[in-house]
C-alpha cells in the first residue's frame, strides 16, 4: 500500500471502531434490565475507552498521515 493511501485505511478503521461500539452499545441495551442498580449511561461510559478511544487515536494518525504524505 502506497504511504499516500494509509491515511484511507486509518479513517475505515476508526469508522468499524465507532460501528463496533454502537452496535456493543445495542447488544448491552438488549440485556440492559431496568431494576439493574446502575443506569444504562454506565454501560455506555465504560464501553467508550474500549471502542471510542482507539477510534480517536486511529482518527488523529489520520489526520497527521494526510498531511505529511497526503496531496
Amino acid at each position: 500500500m502506497k504511504k499516500e493511501n494509509l491515511y484511507k485505511l486509518f479513517y475505515a478503521a476508526a469508522g468499524l471502531a465507532v460501528l463496533g461500539f454502537a452496535l456493543r452499545l445495542g447488544a448491552d441495551l438488549l440485556k440492559y434490565d431496568a431494576s439493574c442498580s446502575a443506569p444504562f449511561y454506565v454501560f455506555a461510559l465504560a464501553r467508550a475507552p474500549e471502542f471510542l478511544l482507539p477510534a480517536a487515536l486511529l482518527f488523529f494518525a489520520a489526520r497527521f498521515t494526510k498531511k505529511k504524505y497526503g496531496k
